[in-house]
């Protein structure tokens, strides 16, 4: 959710791509069932995928609109006038870089596609997502406080979980997920050490990992330490 509304369909996300990213002649196409309603496609949703909960019925669409038809120039028009551009620009009608099922996994898994920009909108997303429910000072974490540099206990083995790219069985198993990436259709891999443990150690903090997923053990081990941080998760994919 962004802002208390479902993110396949957020006008805030939608109006950084379009206005902020300049995506304005891109079509935007949902992930499996992400679709929560019809008003997605006001919000900017062009495609509504796989397209069977009706969500997107012309009926339906002609109530999110406000129009009783599929006029060129109404919301329904405008969707299809973007998913047809976006398919002419790529040469979709006439290139054939792969065929499905037999030589796509190249471009699939190895196309890289993101930017800076890119970047730092999945960030503000991220960080829009996050509920903090109580600081006491610990927050933001100092480097090297005026007591002394600060040593930070990592507890559990979630705080070290190498991500699916490292192995080569994930990478070629699309439903395969992990505590970064959502297995399936959707999948994008981050070919990295996407770890708390290194995100914390290359920002230069002096961390200690305790890779213990006991209360009682980690009792232990975070003694001696001025901040503990406990790692858990779990991982979502499609069967």
């Amino acid at each position: 959710l962004v802002d208390g509304e479902h993110a396949c369909g957020s006008e805030a996300l939608s109006s950084e791509l379009r206005d902020g990213l300049g995506f304005a002649d891109g079509w935007m196409m949902s992930d499996w069932w992400a679709v929560h309603s019809s008003d997605a496609a006001r919000g900017g949703v062009d495609q509504n995928m796989p397209g069977n909960d009706g969500w997107f019925d012309l009926y339906r669409l002609g109530g999110a609109s406000g129009e009783s038809d599929s006029r060129p120039h109404g919301l329904v028009g405008q969707m299809a006038e973007r998913v047809v551009r976006g398919a002419l620009a790529a040469d979709a009608y006439d290139a054939m870089p792969c065929h499905v099922g037999c030589d796509c996994g190249p471009l699939m898994m190895d196309g890289v596609s993101t930017s800076a920009e890119h970047r730092a909108l999945a960030r503000r997303a991220a960080a829009s997502s996050v509920v903090l429910l109580k600081n006491e000072g610990v927050l933001p974490l100092q480097r090297d406080p005026p007591a002394g540099r600060l040593r930070i206990a990592l507890l559990g083995s979630a705080c070290a979980a190498p991500s699916a790219w490292q192995s080569r069985a994930a990478r070629e198993d699309w439903a395969a997920g992990d505590y970064y990436t959502v297995g399936g259709s959707g999948r994008v891999f981050f070919p990295g050490d996407a770890s708390l443990l290194a995100g914390l150690e290359a920002a230069g903090y002096d961390v200690a990992l305790h890779p213990v997923d006991r209360s009682s053990d980690a009792e232990a081990a975070m003694r001696g330490f001025d901040v503990a941080i406990a790692c858990g998760g779990g991982v979502t994919q499609e069967s």
